[in-house]
Formats: C-alpha cells, structure tokens, sequence
C-alpha cells in the first residue's frame, strides 16, 4: 500500500511539472509556432494569449513595438504567470512606432503627415491631457511624443512657436484632423537618417481587464508609452502597472519616458461621482471599501523592486488604493517632471494615496521638477513605513506627509538638498538626516482613519491642528534655522504641540548651526560642520560623513521602539510591521546593527570619527 501511494504521487508530481510551459518568444519566430524554444513565438502578446497559471513567457533579445495586455493572472503566489526577458539577453518594449518619410518644411523644420487609421483606436496626437489636479497654464498638451534617437522633444504651444525655433529645447508640434500632421525640430540632421520615434500606444504592459492576479514581468526595458494623466479620483493608467489586482511583481526593469506615469498601481473606474475635491476622494474610497473591491484579499501586496524609473511627466510611481500592503524596495526613480512645462497636484518620484500597510524602503529618489516631491503620501497612508531611502534635488518638499492619521514611521532616511514636510498627525521620524527646515502646517479638509491593518474605515478627523508626533534620534542640519518652520496654513495659525495632539522629541541633535525646535527639551546642539552635497562619481553617489564620538559620549539615548513610540490618538494604532509583530529600529541606514544600549544619531551607525566619503547609493 505504501509502494502505491509513493507511485501515485510521483506521478501527480510529474504531471504537475510537465503541466508548467515555458513559451520563448524571439524576433526570427511566428505567431503561428508553438512556442518552444526552437520554435519562437513572434509577439509577446501571443505568449500572453497561451500562458496560463504557472507558466513561464521567456523572451529572447530584440525590440518589441507592442502593448502587452495579459488575458488572465496566475491563481497564487506558487502558481503565477512570469514574463521575464531571457538571461543575459536586452529585451526593449516600446510604446513607439520607427517613422521614416519626413519631408523638410523650412531650416531643421520636418513633417509627417500619417492616416488617422495609423493609430487604431488611440491616437496620442488627438489624446489632450486631462484629469483632476491637472493645471495646463492656459494650453493644450497631448500624450504624444516625438523621439530623435531616444530623447524626448517637447510639445511646442503652437506652430507659430515652433516655427520661431527659439526654444532651448527641441520643439514637436501636432495637428489631427483628416489626417495626423507631424512637425519636428531636427537641428542638423536629416531624420530619415536617424531613429525618430512617436508614440502610438497608451501602455506597455497594462492589462485591460481587472483583478488579474500573481503576475511577474522581469528583466525589460520599457519605453515610450502614452498614458494620462493619473488622478486619484479618476481611472488611472501608466507604462506598466498590474489595473487593480493583487500580488504583481515588477522588478528589475528599466522603466523609461512615459509621458504621464511610470508605474501605476492606482484605482479603476468606480462606480461614483467623480469630483476634484475632498468629498470626492472620500466617496473614492467608501464605495471601494463598502463594495468590498478594496481589501486586502483582492488589492495590492505587489512587490515593486529594482527597477530604474526615469524620465516620466508626472510620476515615477503613482496609485490610489491599489498599492496598499505593497513593498517598494530598491528602485532608483528620477527626472520627474523635468521637461514638461504642465503643473498639477500629482507629480513626485512616488505619489501614494490610500497606501496601507505599504513598506516603502531602500530607494534613491531625486531630480524631481517643477513642484514635485520626492515621497508623497497623501491620505490613508495608515500603517505606512518609510525607511532607508536616499532623497535629494526635489523642486519642493522631498518628504511629503498629507492629511493622514498615523501611524506613520519614517526611519533612517537622507534627505538632503529638500525640505520635510508634515501635513499630517501620528507621524514618527527616527534617526533620519535633514538639512532642511521641516514645514508644518494644517489644513481645513475632513480625512478619514481606518481599523488597524484594513481598509475598514473607522472615523473622521478635521486635520485643523498638526501634533501628535515623535521625533527621536534624528540629525538636523539647516544651518541657523529652527528645525521646524511653520507655513500653508488654510484656517488658524499652526499649534504644534497643544494638550490634544502633543509632541514627543527626544535624542535629536543639531549641526551646521541648525537650531532646535522651542519645544525640545533637551536638545544636543554640537559645533560640527559638515557638507552634505551629494556628489555623483561614475560608480553612485557619496556624501561626506562623520559620527563624532562626543553625540553617543555626551547624551545617552535608547533604541526606539513600539513601546516607545506609543499609539497614535486619532487612529489608535500602534506604531509596527504590516503583519503586526512590533518595530525595533535596530539597523541603521545600510542595514548594520545599531548599538543597543546607546544608538548613534542620524542614520548611519558605527561610521568612523574622521571625516570620509560614503558611497550611499546604490547600496550593494
């Protein structure tokens, strides 16, 4: 009997595994082949169309102009549906189409005129940029873009504009009516000669359907996408991005110019009004939660990783509610927002609304323009942690914090060359370093809370006054400024630090002149000056350090903890992991232990008293 049932699963193990197909896909194949390795598939699509949960799409080297739409996910986590580029091999996916045949107008003016059935059912030179908190200062741009050898041009205002060819930056410039017309700016080159790009597709790899689960794209570049404006309380779309489900993992790819969003993990078209207010995002967030389309058993708990993210107009990650319960880990986001000339309310390295539970670590985010901020969390960021991450050069605030409850932590991070601002309550910062005033401020929207590690709402609050706040162990070094600034007030004058919200700071210490907060009780001000120019070298960015021994020697201070940190008084939530086990913030920036019985400041431990350069990003 027990010979039989060995037997028995050693055969359901073998059908098991041969039940799993790996489909190849290379640019010598057909889509009429079946997918194996000597016979290729030609499209990624194709692959998509076969694969089911638990097979693998390999894709060999080459570039692949299409949008993937994947018709189904996997059913878990063992049995998931993998999209990876083959080792060793560069796989391109573009959202962009080569166009030969243009015709020169006058001086470095070309055009191209193409059919309007060119483009299907999405045409980027007729698709006008929209959405809530977008601001197009009086103008009209589109999702279009016109590539000279993999640099963007920008959209001219006007032919007129074009025409004058007074612009430092090479100008494009589009009309749709029987046809598309397409004028470019191509200084001293002939652009038949060269690779001149356009957009024709909204997305890269952005499924159509919803609730397509246990997904993984791995080891791409991907290019060139024409998505729009993503606004939390509207549909939101990007190059990439799982539309509303749960358990994706997008790592190690090479993420570039996308007009609106890099990656988006944001919401789907709900059934409610749609309004560009607070009451709207309110009802966003009710309907999804009441209709039981926003849990933890049906969004999020993706794992973005690795990846580089670059050269996006809005956002290198942006989302509404579908990020929570997600990690962040690892990426190097940047050049947000640095060509466009369009504003709006959404634009930052990694812009997050309703992110529960979500684990952002380990990142590089900078070079954030035009009002961009590096790390946004914007409402319902509850249960959040915000740690070891390298932010500098945003336009405005490189830490963001807006009309949340708490918990909040955000630990061991650098933030340099940008300011820390706190919009919100129940927030705790932790051996962090800021060279910049931290602004603190209210406002008079309503904003809700949620039971502990769910997206069950729990209440209201009026966020008219900031406080409850902890602020243990952090470096401030904005050189004679107070630590905190006050300002962007919408009601009373700001009382940080009243009975009803008070403010808890201990072990903080301040150089470069900085100067401590009115408040602090017993604050460490040292003579110790420091320059903290990030300085770029061809193998990452370093920044000039010391820990002198006389910060641990003069003030004692304790590792923070959730006892310490205590529950927030709004939320009533304890400051620890998703999974609730509690926080101990025992490592430090690099993931080194800290010294249990008396943790250095800032958020490096055990660095030399002599002052030296610090390769600080990438890590490994």
């Amino acid at each position: 009997m027990k010979r039989i049932l060995i037997i028995i699963v050693a055969a359901l193990f073998t059908f098991s595994c041969s039940s799993v197909k790996e489909y190849h896909v290379a640019k010598n194949g057909s889509d009429n082949n079946p997918g194996t390795k000597e016979k290729p598939l030609l499209t990624i699509q194709a692959a998509a169309n076969l694969a089911q949960p638990g097979d693998m799409v390999t894709v060999h080297e080459g570039v692949y102009r299409e949008s993937i739409n994947a018709p189904r996910g996997g059913l878990s986590d063992d049995k998931r549906i993998t999209y990876q580029s083959a080792q060793g091999e560069k796989v391109i996916i573009k959202g962009s189409e080569v166009i030969k045949g243009w015709v020169k107008v006058e001086g470095d003016i070309w055009k191209k005129e193409l059919p309007n059935t060119f483009f299907g059912n999405y045409n980027p030179y007729a698709e006008e940029i929209k959405g809530h908190w977008f601001f197009p200062r009086g103008r009209k741009y589109h999702t279009g873009v016109v590539y000279l050898n993999g640099e963007w041009l920008k959209e001219a205002e006007s032919e007129k504009q074009l025409m004058a060819r007074k612009n430092k930056a090479l100008l494009w410039f589009g009309k749709v009516d029987g046809t598309t017309t397409i004028m470019a700016q191509f200084p001293n080159v002939d652009p038949n000669k060269e690779e001149v790009e356009i957009n024709v597709r909204e997305t890269v790899f952005f499924p159509d359907q919803t609730g397509l689960n246990y997904i993984t794209v791995r080891g791409f570049t991907m290019q060139q996408a024409a998505p729009n404006w993503a606004a939390p309380t509207q549909p939101q779309k990007g190059l990439i991005g799982p539309n509303w489900s749960k358990g994706w993992i997008i790592e190690n790819n090479y993420i570039s110019h996308s007009k609106c969003t890099g990656v988006c993990l944001g919401r789907p078209d709900l059934d409610t009004a749609s309004v560009m207010n607070a009451p709207g995002m309110i009802a966003a967030f009710q309907y999804a939660s009441e209709h039981e389309l926003w849990t933890s058993e049906k969004i999020g708990h993706h794992i973005i990783r690795n990846n580089r993210i670059k050269d996006c107009g809005q956002a290198g990650i942006v989302g509404n509610m579908g990020p929570s319960f997600s990690i962040i880990e690892e990426n190097e986001i940047s050049d947000i927002n640095v060509l466009e000339h369009f504003d709006g309310m959404e634009q930052g390295g990694i812009k997050l609304h309703a992110g529960v539970d979500i684990i952002i670590q380990d990142n590089c985010v900078y070079n954030i323009g035009n009002k961009g901020r590096g790390i946004w969390l914007d409402w319902l960021g509850q249960g959040s942690i915000i740690r070891n991450n390298l932010i500098f050069d945003t336009d405005n605030s490189g830490l963001y914090l807006e009309v949340n409850h708490g918990p909040i932590l955000c630990a061991n991070n650098i933030v340099v060359s940008t300011a820390f601002t706190n919009r919100s309550r129940g927030s705790a910062m932790v051996h962090n370093l800021f060279d910049k005033q931290g602004v603190i401020a209210n406002t008079s929207r309503t904003s809700p809370y949620l039971v502990p590690h769910s997206t069950t709402f729990a209440g209201m609050y009026i966020n008219d006054c900031p406080g409850d706040d902890r602020f243990y162990n952090n470096i401030y070094a904005a050189p004679e400024k107070e630590s905190m600034a006050f300002g962007g007030s919408r009601t009373k004058p700001v009382e940080y630090d009243d009975e009803k919200l008070p403010l808890l700071m201990g072990g903080n210490i301040y150089i470069n002149g900085a100067l401590p907060y009115k408040k602090e009780s017993d604050p460490m001000i040292v003579d110790d000056i420091i320059n903290l120019e990030i300085i770029k070298k061809e193998d990452g960015f370093y920044i000039e350090w010391f820990n002198n021994p006389a910060w641990t020697r003069d003030q004692k201070r304790k590792l923070v903890t959730t006892e310490i940190l205590g529950k927030t008084i709004i939320s009533d939530a304890n400051f620890e992991y998703p999974n609730g086990s509690p926080v101990v913030i025992d490592t430090d920036y690099f993931g080194n232990p800290r010294d249990k019985s008396n943790p250095t400041p800032g958020p490096f431990e055990g660095l030399r008293a002599e002052k030296q350069l610090i390769k600080i990003w990438p890590k490994k």
